[in-house]
């Protein structure tokens, strides 16, 4: 990404991968969008001919940022055909259009309004595109409920959650923790958990989808997957995930796209009460901590999500959270140089 200045608002293809800014170039290619250059230049003039504000949008924004509407952009494009697409879509522009003329609110506010419904959208459409590229009929519905309905005889319903909390930027820091399979699981339930009972509770859907790519340790499945060479794959659970539905469970697709313009999805399929249990457990271990003022980061809770239950027995066993916190977590700052007791192996 380069930061060359030209007029004008409107992006401009220098060739098939790079789109041209007033702030910077962006190669689309690289972040992973399906359209080129060319033609997600094309979609964003029809976009704004059809009432998106775009481009006032893009006057909010900093150098790097107009990335969003890029994937926004290209994102709509991949989902014209899917029935439904209409409806969603004018509700995007509708809200959009809101954010940005809304008159008690900074600046600041705004742009980080317009921010997140950009990437939720962009997450929703790029999941649907997904799902539909791997061979189930889709469609948007435009009730309110569940994000989309899948499946031919047997009809199920997907409600799509983006967790957005991560705090950790990958700082060097002299802390570290081994983990293994259980543990990295035990982590995505703590990050997903509160969505999926969102989905279930208040959407009353099927099956709940939540994106953890913007999360505090959904890229660990990612990185998992990669060094060691273990498929998660996104049809898979998701194949699990109806399954379990078809059989009276409630489930969750806990999913991660790559980054680096490979547009690969990872994903594991659990039962929600299996999700909520684990994120409840380590939720509850966060308030401990924090209500006794103990400094807690990335790497403790890591640590201590290899065994959550041995973790609360100390607690126990103890005569005060100092103590147990003195065992476990010194030791995660000493190097995390516990033994990995293997990893478990997924459906």
């Amino acid at each position: 990404m380069s930061t060359n200045h030209i007029d004008g608002n409107v992006p401009i293809p220098v060739d098939n991968v790079t789109l041209q800014f007033p702030s910077c170039k962006i190669n689309v290619e690289a972040f992973g969008c399906i359209h080129n250059a060319c033609e997600i230049a094309k979609a964003w003039v029809k976009l704004v001919e059809v009432g998106f504000p775009l481009n006032k949008i893009l006057s909010m924004l900093k150098v790097d940022e107009p990335l969003e509407i890029v994937r926004i952009v290209d994102a709509l494009e991949c989902c014209r055909s899917i029935n439904g697409f209409d409806t969603r879509s004018n509700s995007l522009k509708k809200k959009l259009s809101a954010i940005i003329t809304q008159k008690h609110s900074s600046a600041e506010a705004r742009k980080q309004k317009v921010l997140e419904a950009l990437t939720t959208t962009t997450d929703e459409m790029r999941i649907a595109y997904n799902i539909l590229r791997m061979g189930y009929p889709l469609e948007f519905r435009d009730k309110k409920g569940p994000d989309f309905r899948i499946g031919g005889r047997e009809t199920k319903m997907l409600e799509a959650k983006s967790r957005f909390n991560r705090k950790y930027v990958g700082e060097i820091s002299n802390k570290s923790a081994r983990l293994n399979e259980k543990g990295i699981f035990s982590l995505l339930c703590r990050d997903g958990f509160s969505l999926v009972e969102k989905a279930f509770e208040e959407q009353n859907t099927s099956i709940a989808l939540v994106n953890l790519s913007h999360s505090e340790y959904g890229l660990l499945l990612a990185m998992h997957s990669l060094l060691n060479d273990r498929k998660f794959n996104l049809k898979k659970a998701l194949d699990n995930a109806l399954k379990m539905s078809t059989e009276g469970e409630e489930a969750a697709v806990l999913y991660v796209e790559s980054s680096g313009g490979t547009s690969d999805y990872f994903a594991i399929a659990l039962e929600r009460r299996v999700v909520r249990e684990i994120g409840q457990s380590l939720d509850k271990i966060e308030n401990i901590l924090r209500n006794k003022g103990i400094m807690f980061d990335f790497y403790d809770l890591a640590f201590v999500a290899q065994n959550p239950n041995e973790w609360f027995q100390k607690v126990k066993e103890s005569s005060g959270i100092n103590a147990a916190k003195g065992k476990k977590v010194k030791k995660s700052r000493d190097g995390g140089d516990h033994q990995d007791d293997g990893a478990e192996k997924d459906e």
